[in-house]
């Protein structure tokens, strides 16, 4: 009889940031899965007037080290770079500024084009 076997757990870093190399990062998270599903989600922060010294002891120390004492997991399998614009964060000004954006474009294209 075969026995299933489970896959060790990994952990993915999720980075909201422009592209650009120079850009700030505007919000962190990070996710668990093990045997295919998501068994932890460490909720996103924004990370607006934060020194890059401060981000780095936020994800090693605090997430790092939380995932290691709880997982065993000691580092990030892959880090996604997400748009700021899909911050997933209630009330981000970021996306609440830019939807205000795009329905002023809307309300001139309307208005243009009647």
């Amino acid at each position: 009889m075969p026995v299933a076997e489970t896959s060790a757990p990994y952990a993915v870093l999720y980075i909201w940031r422009e592209k650009r190399k120079d850009a700030p990062i505007h919000a962190i998270a990070a996710s668990v899965f093990q045997d295919g599903s998501k068994v932890l989600e460490v909720a996103p922060i924004h990370c607006a007037g934060y020194r890059k010294r401060q981000i780095e002891k936020y994800v090693q120390k605090d997430v790092m080290g939380y995932l290691n004492a709880r997982f065993g997991i000691t580092f990030f399998a892959d880090e996604i770079r997400l748009e700021p614009i899909e911050c997933p964060i209630p009330g981000c000004p970021y996306v609440e500024r830019f939807a205000a954006s795009q329905e002023h474009l809307l309300e001139k294209v309307e208005a243009t084009h009647g």
